[in-house]
């Protein structure tokens, strides 16, 4: 699990799977143990990238979503880029199996004026 945050805005799902791809190489290399679930969270959104594996195991990779609606900071920088997703991530792990279900709420606005686009 890691709680950081990345430049990329755009292409979330990139920066993602090359998270995975440096489990693998750690893993090949014999430094870590496999990863078959890699969770993030800072990024307030809810992404879930689920991916053939090995030996019949699906690879997960999460971002779980904040507990924050927009507040003034995200809205003065990009008030249509930085709209949070507000929810929680639900993991069910067992021995065999591992699944990601999420719950999503209503983005709340926690401004009351209008924001100007530059």
């Amino acid at each position: 699990m890691s709680h950081g945050s990345s430049t990329a805005f755009v292409y979330y799902e990139q920066v993602l799977a090359r998270e995975g791809m440096f489990a693998d190489q750690t893993s090949v290399a014999g430094k870590t143990p496999d990863v078959e679930l890699l969770i993030r969270a800072h990024w307030h959104k809810w992404i879930h990238i689920q991916r053939a594996w090995k030996g019949g195991a699906d690879r997960h990779i999460v971002v779980g979503p904040g507990f924050q609606g927009q507040d003034e900071h995200m809205s003065k920088r990009n008030p249509l880029r930085m709209v949070p997703d507000v929810g929680a991530a639900l993991l069910s792990i067992s021995r065999d199996r591992v699944a990601v279900d999420r719950i999503l709420y209503p983005t709340p606005v926690i401004r009351d004026s209008i924001v100007k686009l530059r």
